[in-house]
């Protein structure tokens, strides 16, 4: 999984390095056009510290080491998928220990999902269904 994670953020680190000596039009292209988020001691957009890092000169103690950046990523990177899992994980649990929650959920989506001929419900329908929206943010407050 480490070497995943590594593996992962260097391409994701190549491609922002590539984007940035192509100009700004290349970074405006790709997935969050160039204000993807990193964390360090505050928060700052990767595209930017890969910016000021190509600026600065060998040898200056304000560049970063790509190993540190690397880093940085890959924790990024697990943090994301490991609190989201776990977020799932935790609401299929609930879910499962309370069948009377479970069964008002699956009605909520039934009749969602009823309303618009039997189709696939679109994004802004799911976000819009209160007890599914209660649910995620009960959840997530436990």
């Amino acid at each position: 999984m480490s070497d995943y994670l590594w593996d992962t953020s260097k391409q994701i680190y190549e491609g922002k390095k590539k984007a940035l000596v192509e100009g700004d039009e290349a970074v405006s292209r790709q997935i969050g056009m160039g204000k993807d988020i990193m964390i360090e001691e505050e928060h700052v957009h990767l595209t930017t510290v890969v910016r000021m890092n190509m600026e600065e000169e060998e040898g200056s103690e304000n560049k970063l080491d790509e190993d540190e950046v690397l880093g940085q990523m890959s924790v990024l990177i697990f943090a994301a998928m490991d609190t989201t899992s776990s977020a799932l994980a935790r609401v299929l649990h609930l879910l499962s220990i309370q069948p009377e929650i479970q069964d008002k959920l699956r009605q909520e989506i039934i009749d969602a999902r009823n309303a618009n001929g039997h189709k696939h419900i679109s994004y802004d329908q799911l976000v819009s269904l209160p007890y599914l929206d209660a649910i995620c943010r009960e959840t997530l407050r436990l």
